[in-house]
């Protein structure tokens, strides 16, 4: 049994565990929609806009016609919340301060999540 011995190591455990569920969504994705399989050449701001809708289809798609589908039942692609706020696309590269600020959001969530794991083991008793 795997047990992290740092915070950034159990940080990455969900990480990766959702990087293989994004990735066989986008499997299932473009074995549906083609579009998804070649470049499209259109603005940024239309080719961001692509997934999202291909996401809503597939879910219209599963919802009224689920024998045609070729996802798992089990993937509902996209729910979207209108109280979440995704942000925009940047048109510039990150700066070297944007990324300070990225890196350090992502140690603080590390270290609130070791603060938990830790507590999660003593109670069980397992430190």
């Amino acid at each position: 049994f795997f047990r992290p011995q740092y915070p950034e190591e159990y940080f990455n455990l969900p990480h990766a565990s959702a990087q293989n569920v994004v990735e066989r969504i986008f499997g299932d994705l473009k074995g549906q929609f083609g579009i998804l399989r070649v470049a499209i050449e259109y603005d940024m701001s239309i080719q961001a806009k692509v997934p999202p809708a291909v996401c809503m289809l597939h879910n219209f798609i599963k919802t009224h016609d689920p024998s045609n589908i070729n996802a798992p039942n089990d993937i509902n692609l996209l729910n979207p919340t209108p109280e979440v706020d995704n942000g925009e696309l940047s048109h510039t590269p990150p700066t070297e301060a944007n990324r300070t600020v990225a890196n350090n959001c992502c140690d603080q969530i590390a270290h609130a999540m070791w603060i938990d794991y830790q507590q999660e083991l003593g109670r069980r008793g397992l430190l």
